[in-house]
């Protein structure tokens, strides 16, 4: 926003909600930076420049550290899965035991790992996944963590 002047233009004016409004919507698409120059009453102008700053990465994804299968309350915390399905083009969940075994593997946002492992419970414990894919935007994407199943 601007303010000290009575008369304002905004450059560049792409995907403003005005070019000569002392406060307008901005609404970029990718990273720009928009300045403004203002005219006082007594003919005085001066400008200014703000950089708006438009990231791709999805920040509303996010995988439980912690689920409880077949201990009832909400159906969420059933099994494990990555939520957020909107940021991801492809995705891979692999999850070990302690010992590094592999005891889930999915490519999809459809599946979930039940806590089971060849038909059988795992006990209570700690868990490593890892949590790769390709963002919307292109880029690749790795994030490893711990989660704990709770019988």
């Amino acid at each position: 926003f601007a303010t000290g002047g009575i008369n304002y233009s905004w450059s560049p004016v792409t995907e403003l909600s005005c070019s000569i409004c002392p406060n307008p919507l901005a609404t970029p698409s990718e990273s720009i930076t928009y300045c403004v120059t203002a005219l006082s009453e007594l003919g005085c102008t001066d400008s200014a420049c703000v950089r708006i700053e438009v990231t791709d990465e999805c920040e509303t994804f996010f995988i439980p550290n912690a689920f409880a299968p077949e201990r009832g309350g909400h159906e969420m915390n059933d099994c494990l899965r990555p939520y957020g399905e909107e940021c991801f083009i492809s995705m891979r969940l692999r999850v070990f035991d302690r010992w590094g075994e592999l005891v889930f593997e999915s490519a999809g946002f459809e599946d979930c790992w039940d806590g089971n492992y060849q038909g059988k419970k795992v006990n209570s414990g700690v868990f490593v996944y890892y949590f790769d894919g390709m963002l919307i935007n292109g880029d690749p994407f790795y994030r490893k963590g711990n989660v704990t199943v709770i019988r």
